[in-house]
């Protein structure tokens, strides 16, 4: 929305439904009110707070963001070994404000799941003006297991174009479609925040970044090996949850 403009409204059994998009070169709110004609008189009104942010979610193997039992939730609460807590988190980010888009990682061909969060992003860029070099703005890329692999990738995507996210997670991240750790240091990003389990002898989850050498300048790498957890479970930890969003709200704005 921008500027004022008036527009007769027809209801249909006593309702309506407005699209309204926000259009203007910096970010704000604006206040959509519904009036009476014949009296002038405000029935009802709204604020808008235009995003100033976009956080795109990669899940791991096998888990789901798309909503099957209609509640309009980012996922589902999935019982068993493996549950859906990066997507529970992103959950909880949509409802305390936050821009999300979430997506499977499970799709053989991760480059066509890329490429879908990449135009999102770059569209929020370029005509959102979710710009990380003004205002506060930006854009967030958090991935678990093999979503830790699709967040590299799409990172190094975006670098190349360059896109420069603010912030990236790797929740025990692994390479896309297989078992190895994820262990480079994604160019660039201003802030990674990489949180991994300890690696047994059966099971290979994520690792410390083998390179943080190669971080430029301005970036800054916070590194965290959980003791108590299991590559089917650190997502749900609480901790990491935690931390996501202290990070996220200490970088960006919403």
């Amino acid at each position: 929305m921008t500027g004022f403009m008036t527009e007769p409204l027809p209801f249909v059994n006593n309702t309506i439904t407005v699209f309204v998009e926000y259009n203007d070169s910096t970010h704000g709110t604006d206040t959509l009110s519904l009036v009476d004609p014949a009296t002038s008189m405000t029935l009802d009104s709204i604020r808008f707070h235009s995003f100033r942010s976009l956080t795109v979610v990669f899940g791991g193997r096998t888990q789901n963001p798309s909503d099957a039992d209609g509640d309009g939730s980012i996922g589902d609460l999935v019982a068993g070994q493996n549950r859906e807590g990066i997507f529970d988190l992103a959950q909880k980010l949509y409802d305390s404000g936050w821009d999300v888009m979430a997506f499977n990682s499970t799709d053989g061909n991760i480059d066509n799941v890329v490429s879908v969060a990449e135009a999102e992003i770059k569209n929020a860029w370029d005509r959102r003006f979710i710009d990380p070099l003004e205002n506060g703005t930006g854009f967030s890329i958090m991935g678990y297991s093999w979503g830790g692999g699709a967040t590299h990738d799409l990172v190094e995507r975006l670098y190349n174009d360059s896109y420069f996210p603010t912030y990236a997670v790797f929740v025990d991240a692994v390479d896309h479609g297989t078992n190895f750790q994820e262990t480079d240091w994604p160019s660039e990003t201003f802030y990674l925040l990489n949180i991994w389990q300890p690696n047994g002898a059966f099971e290979l989850g994520g690792g410390a970044i083998s390179n943080p050498e190669e971080m430029s300048p301005f970036s800054e790498l916070e590194e965290i090996e959980l003791q108590n957890e299991d590559h089917s479970s650190i997502d749900d930890d609480p901790f990491v949850h935690q931390r996501i969003e202290t990070r996220l709200d200490e970088l960006m704005l919403r």
